[in-house]
């Protein structure tokens, strides 16, 4: 804005000009200088963004020269957050009706009222204009959703609008992120700002879970285009709809892929799209959590699949893009690497091509560094696992966050598939992969991250993001992970279809390996498994699971099989000589045909320690040994403390609500502390444990409670009959021994 301050010189009574009569200057002294404001206000509230600035004008008119003027000056106390940003107004006369411009721009550098003077000076007269404005933080104007939404569809975008323009180069991951509040899991998203209305849109790279709180954290290190930061750390919460739905797009030579994807039982109806036009979804019931359809893609390019679920009150759509290719062209590596020589992780090479990505298979068993400076596209291209059973990788990647979309693998003719094939002390960090195919149903050893993960390899910090369509040994991170690999903080969003055993959604396979973690920083899988022919052992974190410890793992994947095999758990298929603490699964299981031994948590298991998990999913299954934690139960030692189990279990006969079946050759066991809210069905059940031919007895050293409205009173153990309400009220289990406290933390024990 511009405003006029007028400064009349009266040197007679006469010959005034046009201006006189704005002013009424005193006769006796007529070199005093008039204006007709002594103060500018800036805005009330002025982010700490780019000045807020003002012109103003003064004009001498009257008859004589202002003499011996100055440059204008800012003094005061707040002199430091005003600044004259432009001026004509110099040093010397004002000629007679002549006029000049002062530009002025307050800046605060902190909140608060400032205030200051301009001063303006000529010969026996002067002005001061007094300033004053207000700072106001560099903060968040408004959030979509709003801080503590809730019903907050999992597949939508996140917004954050600032009060004042961002400086992009602190746009990082590190800066902000999205974390899931109880279990403090981060959620890769990729960023980006819109300078026009000051907003960040953050699009997790994969569909959050149901009915989960999330928090998103921006950093104090925020700042603005004029390098002020956020007040403080900034977190924003809400919480998502129970309404999911999702899948993964991919890229395919295939012009009728078949596509998988995840729903929450609760949606009543799907309907799906491509192109804008309806087409018909082949599997559309979500009982089982599993939805299917096959997409007709003639057309080579981008095809976008829409599909929304209902539940009859809210509502969830995920909007995906299907690449149909005319063929998967073959990548020729690059003769060089941007920069870098390899050596340290601090002078890695840099990766910022896939011709760049694919040449490290020049580099397979060198140990060398590599690191991504760029997302990477590998859409219709034909990818060729680093490292195989010939070679196996043990170079160092550091994704430093970027993403790998596309992955492509169809059809091979060998093992070992994914972006690396077999490894031995290969080390994989910071790397996000989505919209990954691999077609692989004639081999084994497939996962999206390594077909085979061995001899103290580590992945940490890693989202993945995709289907498999593949023989045995297969997962949605790792076909197979033994000797001594060590995981930690991985997230699994995928859709897997096998007829073969050793399947999970992490891993088709454990052995020998240690996955412990930071508290709660740990692995979680989400997505389908489906199933078919006669393959066993299927979990939503790994199918099989020896000499192995986990700590904090949790599994919302679906498990649908009409397999006739056996050894089908929420979390573990098989688990050998193992330990599981303070887990949990949300995995619905239908396994109509299953022989038997199916878990909440572990399908079988051999010499293994349980303590402190939970278990959340319904069983549907025709087979024997159910149990809504434990299958089936064998050998020793084992221990189980702090057993939870909330899912209605249905099963042929030994249907318990803790294990299903405890076989005669168990021996050296303890059995502290469990509770049962669902249902059970079978010819032969029982609230906490079915039937026990075990020799020796399980041992019931601690306090067992049945939901008395669901669970049948027979069984080998029955623990005490409790209402509904009592299951839901802490206090019942004050008499459950060390750990509870730490169970609490898993299971919250709000929505029995």
């Amino acid at each position: 804005m511009t405003i006029l301050f007028f400064m009349h010189l009266l040197g007679c009574n006469a010959g005034k000009s046009e201006l006189d009569n704005l002013f009424l200057a005193d006769s006796n002294d007529p070199a005093q200088l008039s204006s007709d404001k002594a103060s500018i206000n800036f805005s009330d509230t002025v982010p700490l963004d780019t000045a807020d600035s003002i012109e103003l004008t003064f004009i001498n008119s009257g008859f004589f020269d202002l003499k011996k003027c100055q440059a204008p000056t800012i003094a005061g106390s707040g002199a430091s957050e005003f600044s004259i940003v432009s001026s004509n107004c110099s040093s010397g006369e004002i000629k007679s009706s002549a006029r000049c411009i002062v530009g002025v721009a307050f800046t605060p550098s902190s909140t608060g009222s400032k205030t200051a003077s301009l001063n303006y000076a000529c010969e026996k007269s002067e002005k001061e204009i007094r300033l004053s404005g207000m700072g106001v933080a560099f903060n968040v104007s408004t959030t979509s959703p709003s801080n503590n939404s809730t019903g907050v569809d999992g597949n939508s975008d996140i917004q954050i609008v600032l009060n004042s323009n961002l400086n992009t180069t602190l746009l990082t991951r590190s800066n902000i992120f999205l974390r899931e509040t109880r279990a403090g899991q981060r959620i890769e998203a990729s960023l980006s700002y819109n300078s026009t209305n000051k907003s960040i849109t953050i699009n997790p790279v994969v569909p959050l879970l149901p009915q989960m709180s999330y928090r998103i954290d921006l950093s104090s290190s925020l700042a603005n285009t004029n390098a002020q930061s956020f007040s403080s750390d900034s977190i924003v919460y809400f919480t998502t709809s129970p309404v999911r739905v999702s899948s993964s797009g991919f890229s395919t030579t295939d012009a009728n892929p078949t596509v998988y994807g995840h729903c929450t039982t609760n949606v009543t109806s799907l309907s799906a799209s491509l192109d804008g036009s309806t087409i018909t979804i082949a599997d559309d019931d979500c009982s089982d959590g599993i939805w299917s359809l096959s997409a007709s893609i003639a057309s080579s390019g981008a095809h976008t699949l829409i599909v929304t679920g209902n539940n009859g009150s809210e509502s969830s759509s995920n909007t995906t893009t299907l690449v149909k290719c005319a063929s998967l062209a073959a990548i020729t590596p690059a003769g060089a690497f941007a920069g870098g020589d390899g050596n340290t992780a601090v002078s890695a090479w840099e990766i910022s091509t896939k011709e760049e990505l694919a040449r490290i298979n020049s580099y397979i068993n060198s140990g060398k560094y590599f690191k991504l400076t760029n997302d990477i596209d590998l859409s219709c291209s034909s990818w060729a696992a680093l490292g195989d059973a010939g070679t196996n990788f043990d170079g160092k990647i550091d994704g430093d966050y970027y993403q790998i979309s596309g992955l492509t693998i169809e059809s091979p003719v060998a093992d070992y598939q994914g972006l690396l094939g077999q490894t031995d002390t290969a080390e994989v960090s910071n790397l996000v992969i989505v919209d990954a195919y691999i077609f692989n149903t004639g081999q084994s050893h497939t996962g999206i991250l390594a077909g085979d993960f061995q001899n103290t390899s580590s992945a940490s910090n890693i989202s993945i993001h995709g289907q498999i369509v593949s023989g045995g040994y297969a997962g949605g991170a790792f076909g197979n992970i033994r000797e001594d690999s060590y995981l930690e903080n991985i997230y699994v969003d995928a859709y897997i279809r096998s007829g073969s055993g050793y399947v999970g959604g992490l891993a088709g396979r454990f052995e020998l390996s240690y996955v412990d973690v930071n508290y709660m920083r740990n692995l979680t899988t989400t997505g389908v498994i489906s199933g078919y022919g006669t393959g066993n052992s299927i979990g939503g974190i790994t199918g099989y699971y020896r000499r192995s410890i986990g700590h904090y793992l949790r599994s919302y994947v679906n498990i649908s099989t009409t397999s006739t095999g056996s050894n089908i758990g929420g979390l573990i298929g098989t688990s050998t000589w193992s330990n599981i603490k303070f887990s949990e699964s949300h995995s619905k299981i239908y396994a109509p045909n299953s022989s038997g031994n199916v878990g909440g948590i572990i399908g079988n298991s051999w010499n293994s320690y349980v303590i402190g998990v939970l278990s959340t999913g319904d069983i549907d299954t025709g087979g024997v040994n159910v149990g809504g934690v434990i299958g089936a139960l064998d050998k020793g030692p084992v221990y189980l403390n702090l057993l939870g189990a909330r899912g209605n279990i249905s099963g042929n006969t030994k249907v318990g609500g803790i294990i299903g079946f405890v076989v005669s050759t168990l021996k050296e066991v303890t059995f502290n502390d469990s509770y049962f809210s669902g249902t059970v069905s079978g010819t032969i059940s029982g609230g906490i444990v079915a039937q026990d031919d075990s020799t020796n007895k399980l041992y019931e050293g601690g306090k067992h409670y049945y939901n008395s409205a669901g669970a049948a009173s027979g069984g080998t153990i029955t623990g005490s009959a409790k209402t509904l309400s009592e299951l839901k009220d802490q206090s019942t289990y004050s008499e459950w021994g060390i750990g509870k406290e730490k169970y609490w933390e898993v299971d919250s024990n709000t929505s029995l």
